[in-house]
């Protein structure tokens, strides 16, 4: 079960890494002009959003909630995030 774990991070990180590629085209396909530019200025906002409250919620998560806790979300939620 170690090997599946150790394996799933990596996965999930590259299934990440292929969203933001697809996302820049459908928004440059989607939008011209000035639509465009308000457009990535909200998609570029809504990343820098996330990074910043995603890496605030992950130190709490981290000094507060339980290590066995954890272990058993991440086995639960990364073959989900894999699927998508």
């Amino acid at each position: 079960m170690q090997n599946l774990s150790s394996l799933s991070a990596p996965l999930a990180g590259v299934g990440t890494a292929m969203i933001m590629p697809g996302c820049s085209a459908l928004t440059a396909h989607g939008f011209q002009d000035r639509a465009s530019a308000v457009a990535f200025g909200a998609f570029g906002a809504s990343f820098g959003l996330g990074t910043a409250i995603g890496s605030l919620i992950g130190g709490l998560s981290q000094a507060t909630v339980e290590r066995r806790w954890k272990t058993g979300a991440w086995k639960c939620s990364a073959p989900s995030l894999m699927e998508a």
